[in-house]
């Protein structure tokens, strides 16, 4: 499925539950090929610490344990009786290894702060194309990594716009229209126009 943000999308694939004893080698794949992995616990179990437990322990026996930065997990059914209780008990047992996330599917409260939080994980960012003398719009983005630059934002338009002859960039670390180089850094809702 696709999950919107803003005004990015970002593909979602539901796997498999994992088991206490197995994990099927298709999430094992899915989980080494994507850019970030977000166990989802249920706060409804009484046994939360042990799925927790199971799931950290087979995706590191599987190389595909916490990134340095702390693994993120969804802490879902915030809604049920007794979740605020768990969630406390989570919290108290695995706050400071992991970010953890309280959301519910049903309600909808967390997910703002969840995805925001996803968007930020992803180390990604977005720049706007204008051409020249037209308008800027602002509904299809260029999705770079951070760090990215100009020349990243003209590929990412079309592989034709490599060759461009020189671009103009407005954003708050620039001066409005300021001409720059194909090395130059972009950041995170420049606007770029491209001369060919």
């Amino acid at each position: 499925g696709m999950l919107r943000y803003e005004n990015i999308q970002f593909q979602l694939i539901d796997t498999p539950s994992i088991m206490q004893d197995f994990i099927s080698p298709t999430v094992l794949t899915l989980t080494r090929n994507a850019d970030i992995s977000l166990p989802v616990l249920s706060l409804a179990s009484d046994n939360l610490l042990d799925d927790l437990d199971a799931v950290t322990a087979l995706l590191n026996e599987a190389g595909n344990g916490a990134p340095e930065n702390g693994q993120l997990i969804i802490a879902n059914q915030l809604d049920v009786v007794g979740a605020d209780e768990r969630l406390e008990i989570l919290k108290e047992f695995y706050g400071e290894t992991f970010q953890i996330y309280p959301i519910s599917a049903e309600t909808g409260e967390g997910k703002d702060v969840l995805f925001k939080e996803l968007y930020s994980a992803l180390d990604i960012l977005r720049v706007y194309p204008k051409a020249p003398g037209k308008a800027v719009e602002r509904d299809d983005p260029i999705v770079l990594p951070n760090g990215s630059t100009v020349l990243d934002a003209a590929v990412g338009l079309h592989k034709d716009f490599q060759e461009f002859k020189f671009a103009r960039i407005w954003g708050p670390q620039w001066h409005d229209g300021q001409s720059v180089s194909r090395n130059d850094v972009v950041y995170d809702g420049d606007v770029v126009e491209f001369h060919l």
